[in-house]
Order: C-alpha cells, then sequence, then structure tokens
C-alpha cells in the first residue's frame, strides 16, 4: 500500500501544460461507443460485452473522483478520463476470439488495447506527448506491479487508472458472489473449478501482507483471495475508502467456507483497510 493520499511528484503533474481539449475528450467518447457497440450488437450473447462497457464507464467515474480528492487540475483530469475510457479496449476482441477474460488463457488485454487505440486513430488529435502517456497506461494498468522509474506524470496516471480499476473489479466481484443480477455467469471468475478449499499457503501471504501469484491460482475460493489481496496495491487514500464502504472483505469472504482462519484474515485485512483510508 504505497501511496495514502498524495506525494511532492503530484505537484509535477499539477502544473502540466497539457493541450487536450473537452472536444478531444468527445471525440474519444464516442469512439469508445462505436467500437464497443459493435461488438455488443453481433455477440450472440452481448453481456460479457456489455459488462466490460459498464465497466469502463465506472472506472471513468471513480478515476474523476479520485483526480477530484488529490485536487488535480483540468488537463490532468482530462487526460486521465481518456485513460479510464481506453485502457480495457483489448477486452472486446479478446472475448470474441478467445471466449475468455483470463489473459493467461488468450492474450495481454492491456496490449490488445494499445493495438486497438493505434490501429482504430482513437488518440488522433491528441499531441504525441499526451498520446503516448494514454498508451503506456493503458499497457501498464494490467501488469502486477508497476515498473520503478517512471516520469512522474505516468507514474500519477497509472496508479489513477489502476485504483480505479480496482475499485469498478471489487464492486463486480462483490456482486457476483452474492449472486446479483448475471452474478451465475461463470466466465466472470475464468471458470475456475469451485472444489470448496483454500490454500492456506495464500492466507499466510495475505496475513504477511505479501502478493500471490496469480499464475498459482487454480480455484475459485483461490482466486478469492487473489483479489482481496490485490488492495496491498492501492495507492490513494480515497481508492481505500471506497473499498471499505463495499465492505469487500466481508463479501468475497461470506462467500467463502466457514474458517477461522479466514475470520481472522478478515479482521487483518479490514484494520489495514481501515489505517490505509484514515479511518483509524
Amino acid at each position: 500500500m504505497s501511496i495514502k493520499g498524495g506525494r511532492p511528484a503530484l505537484n509535477l503533474l499539477l502544473s502540466r501544460e497539457g493541450v487536450m481539449t473537452e472536444d478531444d475528450l468527445k471525440l474519444i467518447e464516442i469512439r469508445f461507443r462505436e467500437y464497443t457497440d459493435a461488438y455488443i450488437s453481433r455477440a450472440g450473447d452481448p453481456y460479457p460485452f456489455t459488462l466490460k462497457q459498464a465497466h469502463t464507464l465506472r472506472v471513468c467515474e471513480n478515476i474523476l473522483m479520485l483526480a477530484g480528492s488529490l485536487k488535480l487540475d483540468g488537463q490532468t483530469v482530462l487526460l486521465a478520463h481518456a485513460a479510464a475510457l481506453a485502457h480495457d479496449l483489448g477486452r472486446f476482441p479478446q472475448f470474441e476470439i478467445y471466449g475468455t477474460f483470463s489473459d493467461p488463457l488468450s492474450r495481454n488485454h492491456g496490449a490488445l488495447g494499445v493495438g486497438v487505440l493505434v490501429k482504430q486513430g482513437m488518440l488522433a488529435e491528441l499531441d504525441r506527448g499526451d498520446r503516448q502517456m494514454v498508451l503506456r497506461a493503458v499497457a501498464l494498468h494490467n501488469r502486477p506491479r508497476l515498473p520503478s522509474g517512471l516520469a512522474p506524470e505516468l507514474d500519477l496516471l497509472s496508479r489513477l487508472l489502476r485504483d480505479a480499476d480496482k475499485i469498478d473489479i471489487y464492486r463486480v466481484m462483490k456482486a457476483h458472489y452474492l449472486g446479483e443480477g448475471n452474478g451465475s455467469r461463470s466466465f466472470i471468475t475464468h471458470r475456475l473449478p469451485d472444489d470448496g478449499r483454500f490454500s492456506r499457503k495464500f492466507v499466510d501471504r495475505l496475513m504477511a501482507g505479501r502478493a500471490i501469484p496469480y499464475n498459482e491460482v487454480a480455484s475459485l475460493n483461490n482466486m478469492k483471495l487473489f483479489q482481496l489481496g490485490m488492495a496491498r496495491d492501492l495507492n490513494f487514500s480515497a481508492a481505500f475508502r471506497a473499498v471499505m464502504a463495499m465492505g469487500v472483505v466481508d463479501a468475497i469472504l461470506g462467500s467463502m467456507p466457514d474458517s477461522p482462519m479466514l475470520e481472522e484474515l478478515g479482521r487483518v485485512l479490514n484494520a489495514r483497510l481501515e489505517k490505509a483510508a484514515g479511518l483509524n
């Protein structure tokens, strides 16, 4: 858990002289709708695509909330909004071609998204610097961790996008595990088998504040533990508060088998979230 509300590097972006306009953003929004609507209209089952389209729009809301909490300037907000619109475009060809949202079973959706943005000319109105910022943020948004040494502007944009994305991933997963709406759709959890068990090793990792490698996740309950671990990579106090407000930890653990070990894990994770959110 790295940034709890701000850091000196933010000031470098606040004074940034950007050239992106509201009209540029509107064109990107139109292109996003046209591109994603085409997948929805030709799909035998449009739900996976409507799910990702709606997810993207909520990530836009989340990133605006985060930017507002940091009092970022208008140019920065426009760039962040564009990155949020662009971040999951690769999910559409990914699911249409491979029938899954699992990158290991198909292709890296961040890289696919960069290809879509370039091929479709979706960022054509942006100057080279802004265009490269958005492309790189999209390419980085689904990496396990950000590389060190990023330029402060890209570092901030990437952290905003990753937090905004995770907030809505948690919202989607909570609804799925609670059986709300179309929550029974198994593609949401990459069709992992539900054997009713979970890894004690994974619980120990979370208790120690360590990450769970996704390539070791082979069952539904272990995916839930992996998802709980995603919170350790949040960056901003407002993101921690949003996750706390959703009751994510209790919802996910409540969908798993009763276990004193998981009860203790819930207490530890909730306490960490409260501290990071500035609530205790």
